[in-house]
């Protein structure tokens, strides 16, 4: 008997959303993984995309899972998306809504039809080309609205606001800018 659809959100995230310890081989039974790994990644090539050449999906996986610098972690972040999503879908959850924060709306866009997959992957390896090209860094804190209210600094810029406040009434603030600030603001 066929499994019965269930209706679902698939929540497609941002970057920082993979770790080295992200396990390929459940990746490796999404229903698109035959799709996406059948380009000649050992050549470094996926379609028109520059890749590593002499490894193959699961090795380029392996190699940048955890990594969340670019160019790489973007077109990671949405393998890992779209592979997973895929996998939710084949066991019978159907999405009536699907999101994505950040680079995870190119895999959303993916997973509604709005993309092919080798047009997502083609989108976050550009971007992901891009990122590269600039300096900066991110950091997350956690803040009252007062304290975000009363912010003001012209190099750390809030980039997002990521929710609702937790119970404790705190947000989850994304600040960029330069490396050096934000190393600053860490150190």
């Amino acid at each position: 008997m066929p499994a019965r659809a269930v209706s679902s959100l698939i929540l497609c995230t941002g970057e920082g959303a993979h770790s080295a310890a992200t396990d390929v081989a459940s990746l490796q039974t999404s229903p698109s993984w035959p799709t996406i790994a059948r380009a000649d990644w050992s050549r470094g090539r996926h379609g028109d995309l520059e890749l590593e050449p002499g490894i193959g999906l699961a090795a380029f996986l392996s190699a940048h899972l955890g990594d969340h610098a670019a160019p790489h972690s973007p077109l990671v972040t949405t393998l890992v998306n779209i592979l997973n999503a895929d996998r939710w879908r084949a066991a019978g959850h159907t999405p009536s809504l699907v999101l994505g924060h950040s680079i995870g709306e190119v895999a959303a866009a993916c997973m509604t039809g709005l993309l092919s997959h080798d047009e997502a992957l083609r989108t976050a390896h550009v971007l992901g080309q891009a990122g590269a090209t600039l300096a900066g860094a991110m950091l997350h804190v956690r803040w009252s609205r007062d304290e975000l209210e009363a912010w003001t600094d012209d190099e750390l810029r809030v980039a997002a606001i990521n929710g609702a406040a937790s119970a404790d009434g705190l947000l989850s603030v994304t600040l960029c800018g330069p490396a050096e600030r934000v190393d600053a603001w860490i150190g």
